[in-house]
């Protein structure tokens, strides 16, 4: 009997189809509690996506927290009594995004106990099928890598061999991840293999409204407003992928060629990152001081060798870090660099966050040494400062939306394979 779609939510109509195509290969649903012990959560932080965890006090003084990972909870509580655990989960997860808490959906299989090379290929083809059912008709794309190689993930510790990752075309982030998480069976004392993945239901929801620039088929392009971008327009008219429009002078700020397959805009420097992250744009061009400081979920594909400068530690004349034993205070437009940077070094540090004429900051005693970028040094000596050290060149980059690559690799790689030339005549 088929069910209307006015009876079920698209939610609903998708959860149905992966827990009939999860009991098709013999896996038994799991339930568990939405609260765990706070304990458990705060011993394996390793193994928790970044963010804050929910917390609160029950009635006999015991503090607890609302589940934000649903393998802890399975590893934790499941007994394996058998030589091979297949279950799968529609479970909530509650989990902060920085600025709130939100209840987030998920629904996943986890396969636990003696895992072999079958049971591997038996995973990664139910990942598959859980994308194309939830693709309805669109192109899928699994990618799949080691843990050891793996450069863009934030919980490598949680994986300790395979590891894949789902997209859909049209849909700018991950909708499915999983791997091999040996390691957290062992922290947990049981001697054994696991292997799973997760489907992000809400991500995929979130994304399922059809986007009016994405239909033409164009590859967009956001460009930071001023000099730079202005340079990365003429490499970029330069290599083939010209827009005539957008040297004429107007208030637009998108711009589009047909012909050349590119539709360009015009945004604030500091928010390229954030349109492409966000997959309102394919590609853009961005300082890699940005890259550094917010380390957003992005490729970085070439460097356009615009905007050259330095990220570095400056102090006034003569002075140094001094002793290690010292709290250093650091005064800079860049926290997460300069703390990232110090941290290595083994110093206590007071970040001292600024918006504007950092120079200062040492001048009037606020500060020990300031972290800021330095492309001539003529403001540091005019202020009678000087760099101590260097931490990172600096140029622009071209990114990349982390799904449109995956769907439109051999457009996007022919545009930097021509971007690439049009620099080597140059150099």
């Amino acid at each position: 009997m088929e069910i209307s779609n006015d009876i079920l939510r698209y939610e609903e109509q998708v959860i149905l189809q992966l827990r009939a195509l999860y009991k098709e290969y013999g896996y038994s649903q799991y339930r568990m509690s939405r609260f765990e012990e706070y304990e458990l959560y705060a011993e394996n932080k390793a193994f928790l996506p970044p963010g804050e965890i929910l917390s609160f006090t029950d009635v006999s003084g015991k503090l607890m927290a609302l589940r934000p990972d649903v393998t802890l909870s399975i590893v934790k509580n499941l007994k394996l009594d058998s030589a091979i655990n297949k279950i799968y989960y529609n479970e909530n997860v509650y989990r902060s995004d920085g600025a709130e808490f939100k209840e987030q959906m998920q629904v996943g299989l986890e396969c636990i106990g003696n895992i072999d090379a079958k049971m591997v290929d038996e995973v990664l083809s139910l990942a598959q099928q859980s994308l194309d059912i939830i693709a309805g008709g669109r192109r899928t794309h699994l990618d799949i890598s080691h843990a050891s190689k793996e450069t863009d993930l934030n919980d490598l510790s949680y994986y300790s061999d395979i590891v894949f990752q789902g997209y859909i075309e049209g849909v700018p982030e991950k909708v499915l991840a999983g791997g091999r998480y040996d390691n957290l069976l062992h922290k947990f004392g049981k001697n054994n293999g696991a292997i799973g993945f997760a489907v992000y239901l809400d991500t995929l929801e979130k994304h399922n409204k059809t986007q009016s620039l994405k239909e033409s088929g164009l590859i967009n392009i956001a460009l930071p407003k001023g000099r730079l971008g202005e340079k990365a327009y003429a490499i970029l008219e330069a290599s083939g992928y010209g827009c005539p429009d957008i040297r004429e002078e107007s208030r637009r700020l998108v711009f589009e060629s047909p012909d050349n397959g590119v539709r360009y805009f015009w945004v604030k420097p500091s928010d390229v990152s954030r349109y492409v992250e966000r997959g309102a744009a394919d590609l853009g061009v961005v300082g890699k001081d940005t890259l550094l400081e917010f380390s957003p979920d992005v490729y970085e594909l070439l460097d356009l060798g615009i905007g050259k400068c330095r990220i570095c530690v400056a102090a006034e004349i003569g002075s140094t870090l001094g002793s290690t034993d010292k709290t250093l205070r650091v005064a800079t437009k860049f926290p997460s660099i300069a703390r990232n940077y110090f941290l290595k070094q083994g110093r206590q540090i007071d970040i001292i966050t600024l918006s504007g004429s950092i120079e200062l900051a040492p001048l009037l005693g606020l500060s020990d040494v300031i972290v800021d970028i330095v492309e001539t040094g003529l403001t540091l000596t005019e202020n009678k400062m000087e760099t101590i050290e260097d931490i990172a060149d600096i140029s622009a980059r071209l990114i990349s939306n982390k799904a449109s690559y995956k769907f439109n690799k051999e457009r996007v790689d022919k545009l930097c394979g021509c971007i690439t030339e049009e620099l080597n005549k140059t150099r």
